[in-house]
């Protein structure tokens, strides 16, 4: 077995997250020929964080002890970038 010097060299470049998803998706490409991963990692963002949850805060009326009070309640949903 032969070591390619370029890649290599190319590797040491990206980030450890970025070269970690490429061998996962590398990896599960040759799981069968009708599998084809996409990946994602931290460092391809700019606040280093996967875009893969959607949270917010809703105000919401609530009957608490008698009384009719607003509450803030964190919603959240699940995110998937378009394609």
């Amino acid at each position: 077995m032969t070591m390619d010097n370029t890649k290599v060299e190319e590797d040491k470049e990206k980030a450890l997250d970025e070269r970690t998803m490429e061998l996962v998706r590398q990896v599960g490409d040759d799981i069968h020929p009708s599998i084809k991963l996409e990946i994602d990692y931290p460092s391809k963002h700019p606040d280093k964080k996967l875009p893969i949850l959607k949270v917010w805060v809703e105000q919401r009326e609530k009957r608490i002890q008698g009384t009719l009070q607003t509450v803030s309640i964190t919603m959240y949903k699940f995110y998937a970038k378009e394609r």
